[in-house]
């Protein structure tokens, strides 16, 4: 599978907020109705009864997790208590439903005993069946905003619980899983915590997602100025980065398009092969000969950029056009920029510009706002309403009647 990182220098996703407004329509509640995930070490919140009566399975079963009693949870479990019961949520207008349905749970007994860095207790809820992934979210002490625990591996990283993260390991949990960009790899890699890195890397599965996972915390432990993460993270990276390689070359040399563009932009950034923009460029050509939308676009920023190429706005022009007509957002980024200079052959047109601008926005590239704003500033009231009639045409036409 092609993998969509690129060179065009996008914004990315934000990542250390759990915006769980956006997920499932919650109402504002105070100043924005969320927590932030935990920064660091969280005491196990105080556990509320949920609707049940002191004496029943479930109640005993968080009393003997908060206390790590695991003689009192295997009891329970024999006695079949529901391992994977949660705490309710309680938010008016979200419903636990709605929560399981952006992939959502309460806090569940495994999440509530990883909290407290109880690696028996851990163990026993494992082996009687609970989730050891669910991605669980709770609510403050008022029942009114959020706090996001995230999957139980997380929460003992986050905790720096070394050996219940090693149980929910030999268990199966799933170190890359993440949420708005949190998995527990990030997280380890965010406070330092080398142990656990270590764990977690050895670990590691070899694929793309686990080459995505170890780059971002890799990222991660440079930014924070962990040193020695970063280095064992880096050696883990490199190494699968030139399998990955291998496997693209492979691919790529069977024919197959999406891993001659990959390889392409491998070789076009230096990521894990040496840094080549001709080399790069060959592949692009050869996979946008089959019709590759992002193989196009990378060859129409090449030509923009002059990178591994004579600079030629015209080429750039011709090669964006292709990709664009097949609804790539950065490509119909790229054209409307070059409507906006007026460049090299290209005529230039506000109009044009605003168009394939508003084309950009509307499939994602938020970043086009901007030189949009600068294009109308430039433009008569008339010049607007016509650039936002075309985009209309062009975009109910399948990209297919455009203007030039």
């Amino acid at each position: 599978m092609f993998m969509q990182s690129s060179w065009w220098g996008s914004a990315t996703v934000s990542a250390a907020t759990a915006v769980l407004v956006a997920w499932v329509g919650i109402p504002a509640l105070g100043d924005d109705g969320l927590s932030t995930p935990q920064i660091g070490p969280t005491e196990i919140p105080e556990q509320t009864k949920c609707g049940v009566d002191d004496s029943s399975l479930e109640s005993r079963l968080w009393s003997a997790i908060e206390r790590g009693d695991v003689t009192e949870v295997q009891s329970l479990v024999d006695a079949g208590v529901d391992v994977n019961v949660e705490k309710a949520v309680s938010v008016e207008g979200v419903s636990a439903e709605e929560l399981h349905e952006v992939g959502l749970r309460g806090l569940t007994p495994v999440v509530s005993a990883a909290l407290g860095g109880h690696v028996d207790v851990t163990r026993a809820l494992i082996d009687a069946g609970a989730n050891v992934d669910a991605m669980t979210i709770g609510n403050d002490e008022g029942g009114a905003l959020f706090e996001f625990f995230g999957t139980a591996l997380m929460v003992a990283v986050r905790n720096g619980h070394v050996g219940v993260a090693q149980v929910l390991i030999e268990r199966g949990a799933d170190m890359m899983l993440t949420f708005k960009d949190i998995s527990a790899l990030t997280e380890a890699a965010r406070l330092g915590h080398l142990d656990i890195v270590t764990l977690l890397v050895a670990a590691s599965n070899y694929g793309p997602g686990t080459l995505v996972g170890i780059e971002a915390a890799l990222k991660t432990a440079k930014t924070e100025g962990h040193a020695e993460v970063a280095k064992l993270l880096a050696a883990k990276h490199d190494e699968y980065t030139q399998r990955r390689a291998k496997e693209l070359h492979q691919a790529a040399e069977a024919g197959n398009a999406d891993a001659q563009a990959e390889l392409g932009r491998m070789h076009m950034l230096g990521d894990g092969v040496q840094e080549d923009h001709e080399k790069a460029l060959r592949w692009f050509h050869l996979a946008a000969e089959q019709g590759h939308a992002e193989a196009q676009a990378q060859i129409g920023l090449a030509y923009s950029l002059g990178k591994g190429v004579t600079k030629n706005e015209a080429k750039s022009e011709r090669w964006f056009r292709k990709a664009a007509k097949q609804g790539h957002a950065e490509a119909q980024f790229g054209l409307g920029g070059l409507y906006l200079n007026g460049r090299g052959g290209v005529r230039q047109s506000y109009v044009l510009a605003h168009m394939w601008f508003s084309i950009a926005i509307a499939n994602g590239a938020s970043q086009a706002g901007l030189v949009k704003r600068l294009a109308e500033n430039n433009m008569t009231s008339a010049e607007v309403r016509r650039a936002t009639r075309r985009a209309r045409r062009c975009m109910d036409s399948n990209y297919q009647s455009c203007g030039r």
